[in-house]
């Protein structure tokens, strides 16, 4: 039993052998146990268990005593780990996958460490070459080795000095990581405790990590790839601008870096067999989800077993988009010990702007701390979500939406109306218009509004439109936006999202449309945290053009930089500018589904 989902007890409630209990990597056995005083241990031991096991399944109960036990940030900040070695040692190795395939890693230790001395690993998968071969500046990962713990950077298969071929989070990378966490555990400077790491693609290294090594100590992801079917296509639609095909071909075929690290004919050997099956992969306008991709849906093969992970990622992220860090949130059970930080920045890790923390590098520094070296320094006591919204408002929260939101349902109605009740059946129909510019769409576009909010409303999670629709042709494109409309007119993009029509059916399934026979969709928009003010008024947006290249509308990022966001548009359908599209509504017709809040009754960090 993992107890970290219940977040052990305060040290200072608990003697010391007692906190060792609710340890991060499971109970220890305690000298002295049989003992009368062990005795007593063990019953207070019980006791924490029993308040574990209780507060894992109220999670009420389970804020309430986070918020009177945590610590304070000067608290956790002072306690962060010191430097306790001044060198690095680096070396290369390689070893065989279960198929055969040679892997290469590179394994980075403290200069000087004492014979004997059991230290853990951080792990990350990778298909880049580690930091310290990129040139300039102090390799990132020195900051922890020099803390006593080791460096593992592994090739992916087909990547660096690995042979073979991309898999992309596949069954290969998932067995693949298994192999190199048995070989870290079996060198004599290995504790056991494995703690990953990675952004972007090692930031999906990391959560096949945790989805397929047994008793990690826990994952951290930022921006990580979940799907890659879901990096090309969104609910069957083709991304414009996706160049994962060629890109990872490149990667695939590079030589390893620098040249020594492996067989100069490695780029070679693996062209044959990996030439063209990536861009080949990655390059069809029609996205079926098939079996390939099922395979590289790690939401599909998230683990039973109970190891922490802390997710991150951008609102505005055009390069992985948040859906992906949705997608594993939603996959993992509800009690289960997984966390998130979520706000407005792109691809990159969090920006803590006008946080009490103030640096996403001190938060992570806490983490490894408490992962790697099993340093008790509160952040078992946190809230499990941590969010940033739209007015730069840090929010927490023990779930996703956050606490206290509650369910919303709006049905389009005649008029253009969006209400809570369903009118009578009725249709709005547009002409598919490929020449209009995504975010005005002119008359190619059905819109629904609500009356004025009479209250600030916070928007959490991820909305879902509930779309009944038709075409006159076989297959169209819908494009979905939630906009604010604010008194005089003017929109700012709240969420959207894309659906192929052949998905009425399944992703699987791709399947034409009967023209003129309605068919249902559910549109996963993408996940935000976002303020609508009183006065303004909630307006839905069906069209069929998604494009940014021809022109598109800068809507607000609410970073404060640039203050302009461009979503990554779609591939237009083939039967643009000959489909009309009808908009079904009514009872049984097109619905909003979305998650939100009173701003003023969300919790914020303690100052």
């Amino acid at each position: 039993m993992v107890r970290v989902a219940a977040r052990p007890a305060h040290p200072d409630d608990v003697g010391d052998e007692e906190q060792r209990l609710t340890d991060i990597s499971g109970p220890r056995s305690i000298p002295g146990m049989n003992t009368d005083r062990g005795r007593a241990r063990r019953r207070r031991a019980l006791a924490v268990s029993i308040v574990v096991l209780v507060t894992t399944l109220a999670p009420a109960a389970l804020a309430d005593r986070a918020r009177a036990k945590r610590w304070p940030v000067n608290r956790w900040l002072a306690s962060l780990s010191e430097p306790r070695y001044e060198g690095v040692v680096s070396s290369k190795h390689y070893i065989a996958a279960k198929d055969g395939t040679e892997l290469a890693l590179t394994v980075h230790l403290p200069e000087g460490l004492e014979r004997g001395r059991k230290i853990p690993t951080l792990l990350q998968l990778s298909p880049y070459r580690p930091l310290d071969q990129a040139g300039g500046g102090t390799p990132e990962f020195d900051f922890f080795v020099v803390r006593g713990a080791a460096y593992v950077q592994a090739d992916e298969r087909g990547t660096g000095g690995s042979s073979g071929c991309l898999d992309f989070g596949g069954t290969a990378d998932r067995i693949d990581a298994q192999v190199f966490a048995t070989w870290i555990r079996s060198q004599p400077w290995s504790n056991g405790r494995i703690v990953t790491d990675g952004v972007s693609h090692p930031g999906m290294g990391s959560v096949v990590a945790h989805a397929a090594i047994p008793k990690l100590t826990g994952a951290l992801a930022h921006a990580p790839v979940v799907s890659y079917y879901q990096d090309e296509w969104l609910q069957g639609a083709k991304f414009e601008a996706q160049l994962n095909g060629p890109a990872y071909q490149a990667i695939e075929l590079a030589p390893p870096l620098p040249p020594e690290f492996a067989d100069p004919n490695a780029a070679k050997n693996q062209a044959a067999p990996c030439t063209g099956r990536t861009a080949a992969d990655y390059s069809g306008y029609d996205g079926p989800f098939t079996d390939i991709w099922a395979d590289r849906d790690l939401s599909r093969h998230v683990p039973r077993e109970r190891k922490p992970i802390l997710l991150t990622h951008g609102f505005v992220d055009l390069n992985v988009h948040p859906d992906h860090s949705q997608l594993y949130w939603d996959a993992l059970p509800d009690s289960y010990p997984k966390y998130a930080v979520f706000g407005w920045w792109y691809h990159q890790w969090p920006d803590l702007t006008d946080h009490p923390a103030e640096r996403f590098v001190d938060m992570r520094h806490r983490w490894m701390d408490a992962l790697l070296f099993g340093k008790e320094n509160g952040l078992w006591l946190e809230p499990r979500v941590l969010v940033e919204d739209s007015t730069g408002t840090w929010r927490e929260s023990h779930d996703w939406p956050l606490d206290g939101s509650k369910r919303q349902t709006f049905y389009a109605g005649a008029g253009e109306q969006l209400a809570a009740k369903p009118g009578k059946a009725a249709a709005a129909s547009y002409r598919d218009d490929p020449r209009v510019e995504t975010g005005e769409w002119g008359g190619a576009k059905a819109v629904f509004r609500t009356a004025p909010l009479t209250q600030d409303r916070l928007i959490t999670g991820a909305p879902k439109l509930r779309l009944t629709g038709s075409s006159t042709e076989a297959e169209t494109k819908w494009v979905v936006y939630l906009v604010d409309e604010d008194p005089d007119g003017n929109w700012e993009r709240v969420t959207n999202g894309y659906v192929d029509s052949h998905t009425w059916a399944g992703e699987s399934k791709w399947a034409d449309m009967t023209p003129g026979r309605p068919y249902r969709w559910t549109v996963n928009l993408l996940p935000t945290a976002y303020v609508v003010e009183a006065g303004h008024r909630l307006t839905l947006v069906v069209a069929s053009k998604g494009g940014t290249y021809l022109g598109g509308r800068c809507w607000d990022d609410h970073t404060g930089g640039s203050r302009c966001y461009r979503p990554t548009g779609i591939l237009p359908a083939r039967t643009a500018g000959r489909a009309t599209n009808t908009v079904h509504l009514g009872r049984d017709g097109t619905r909003l589904e979305l998650d939100w809040i009173d701003p003023r009754r969300t919790r914020k960090p303690p100052q």
